[in-house]
């Protein structure tokens, strides 16, 4: 098989930004946020948290963003953890021990 050479630029752009959310609810599988940015399903991005001054990171995917009621410009964001790294403390890991150890 002969590599393919492309022609002309081949680029890749990466959007960063930091939201300010709070965590409402969390699970094996995923958490519930609310935060003053909407932002659309299939959405991937790094959560960073601190739990006990521990600072946690989990990959996660945006599977629902809904207008909080009640809530001014809020939104509640429902997402679900795509990855977790052995080696990295995340959300995930802290709050599977945790219930394994009660």
């Amino acid at each position: 098989m002969n590599p393919q050479r492309t022609t002309g630029m081949t680029e890749m752009s990466v959007l960063t930004a930091l939201f300010e959310m709070r965590v409402l609810n969390v699970s094996a599988s995923g958490c519930l946020i609310e935060t003053a940015t909407a932002l659309q399903p299939g959405t991937v991005c790094e959560l960073r948290t601190a739990i006990d001054g521990e600072v946690l990171s989990d990959v996660i995917c945006v599977t629902r963003c809904v207008k909080a009621q009640g809530a001014g410009s809020r939104f509640r964001i429902g997402v679900r953890f795509v990855w977790c790294a052995p080696a990295a403390p995340s959300l995930r890991s802290v709050l599977t021990n945790r219930l394994s150890d009660q």
